[in-house]
């Protein structure tokens, strides 16, 4: 999905996970691919035993966090916060005893006041020169991410795609997409509307487009037939054909129209009624 966003040229300058998709193949994709073209990573860190270079020694997330020092808070979120630099080891290769460093990262400490208990999340970011507040608020942009998903599967049937190939998926995730910027500009415009009452107005809208659209097909094949049968039956003028109207039109109307299905035979050039 990256490679195929930087072939169509989307311009971007983080890249924001959360802690599963971390690993040493993603970590080398970051810092031999993204790295040089001025993308960074941001991620959630899980606090388990995952070993990071602190100078000479290896330490776990949990230890880095007591050697960063003490806690700054800031005033008006009442948020603490504290980083630390370390490097992360590529262990792509299990042959090897001595793991390579892959680069350098800087761990940031956030202790928030939830439900009355203090808990500590983790964020790595490849971007050492930014702030602890900055990187935090980076990597929160997710959230608007993780509602639009929520959205797509509650309300537009994101995760019913019944392929299992890329490129239909991809197709159903825009078509979705597009759909979801439509419904929320409606949103913008009428906040007192639930999401679930928009779409059904708007569906009630497409509904009502395709009848006037499909009536108005009929109308227009309908009276070119008639216009063709008043020429097959010779009324020259107009006058000569007011007077038999009604019987005209009752006639024309009660006709049985059925669509003819035709099978070409392209090799001896010969049409077949289906249906």
């Amino acid at each position: 999905m990256i490679g195929r966003a930087l072939r169509y040229k989307i311009q971007f300058d983080y890249l924001l996970w959360d802690s599963w998709y971390n690993c040493s193949e993603a970590y080398n994709f970051v810092f031999r691919k993204l790295l040089p073209k001025g993308i960074h990573l941001i991620s959630m860190v899980k606090q388990g035993n995952e070993l990071y270079k602190y100078g000479k020694q290896d330490l776990t997330v949990k230890e880095l966090q007591v050697k960063a020092g003490t806690w700054t808070k800031d005033e008006k979120t009442g948020i603490k916060y504290k980083s630390i630099e370390a490097e992360i080891y590529d262990k792509t290769n299990k042959s090897i005893k001595t793991k390579p460093v892959t680069g350098k990262v800087k761990l940031c400490f956030f202790k928030f006041n939830t439900k009355g208990k203090r808990r500590v999340r983790v964020l790595l970011s490849t971007d050492t020169k930014l702030t602890e507040l900055e990187i935090l608020e980076r990597y929160t942009q997710r959230w608007s991410i993780e509602v639009m998903i929520k959205d797509l599967k509650q309300h537009m049937g994101f995760n019913q795609s019944m392929s299992s190939k890329y490129a239909p998926q991809l197709n159903d995730m825009t078509i979705k997409c597009i759909f979801y910027i439509m419904i929320y500009s409606l949103k913008e415009r009428t906040p007192e509307k639930s999401i679930g009452q928009l779409i059904f107005e708007f569906g009630r809208q497409i509904e009502d487009y395709c009848i006037e659209m499909f009536v108005k097909y009929l109308m227009k094949k309908a009276f070119r037939e008639f216009i063709n049968d008043v020429k097959n039956k010779k009324y020259v003028h107009l006058e000569d054909l007011i007077p038999l109207y009604d019987d005209f039109i009752e006639e024309f109307f009660s006709r049985d129209y059925i669509d003819k299905i035709v099978e070409v035979d392209v090799n001896n050039n010969k049409k077949r009624i289906v249906s």
